[in-house]
């Protein structure tokens, strides 16, 4: 009898780290990260990492890609349907589970947050609990579809009779780790990566120092929660 080597496949934030050490031995590199605007930029940015041979990274935002019925404005797709229409063009191409070398693709959310969603349910005005829910049920959506990395940034505009200011801002990131995180577990899924942040070129968070204030809150904030 012969068994198929189980293959450990690196975490995105192993992937980071590498990245990082490569850069500080002067080695650096940019990861491209694919927003799948159709099926044919989706198989075009799966068959250019198989070429090059680097890791596919595939992330929509939350009007791209919808846990709605209809899902977003990329032909209907939801998180699920999304992974799956990927794991259908991997096995035409002969990656992906089976294959006999090692495949690296993450498929992630993008600038998930309060407020971001303008398609189909328009959430813009929506009451700050009720974003918020909104947001949790696209998490789990995401979670269930096995996504690998979060980017949360609730940096986007409320409604003129919310006030929002960058306390406000950390507390709601860290409420969505939290709750991803515990919803995570609920699912049985892997540990995922969370991306923090924004990354807008104007205004006053775009500076290094503004940057990392901006992180070591967060971590208090995550602290604070047992995160």
């Amino acid at each position: 009898i012969h068994f198929m080597p189980i293959i450990q496949i690196p975490s995105l934030d192993d992937v980071i780290t590498a990245t990082l050490k490569l850069a500080e031995a002067g080695d650096r590199m940019t990861h491209l990260c694919i927003c799948p605007m159709s099926e044919e930029i989706i198989r075009a940015a799966l068959e250019l990492a198989v070429e090059h041979d680097y890791p596919a990274i595939i992330i929509p935002d939350r009007n791209q890609v919808s846990e709605h019925e209809g899902g977003g404005f990329i032909t209907g797709l939801t998180p699920q349907s999304l992974v799956e229409q990927i794991e259908q063009i991997e096995q035409s191409i002969g990656v992906g589970p089976g294959a006999k070398e090692p495949w690296l693709r993450y498929v992630c959310l993008d600038h998930c947050g309060l407020w971001t969603r303008w398609y189909g349910n328009d959430e813009r005005e929506l009451e700050e609990n009720d974003a918020l829910e909104a947001v949790k049920k696209t998490l789990t959506a995401c979670l269930l579809a096995d996504y690998k990395a979060i980017h949360l940034d609730c940096s986007f505009p409320a409604p003129a009779h919310i006030r929002i200011d960058e306390e406000k801002i950390i507390k709601l990131n860290t409420e969505l780790i939290e709750f991803a995180e515990q919803e995570r577990i609920r699912l049985g899924k892997p540990p995922i990566a969370y991306e923090v942040g924004t990354e807008e070129t104007v205004g006053t968070g775009i500076s290094v120092d503004h940057f990392r204030d901006s992180i070591s809150k967060t971590f208090a904030e995550l602290e604070k929660t047992g995160q």
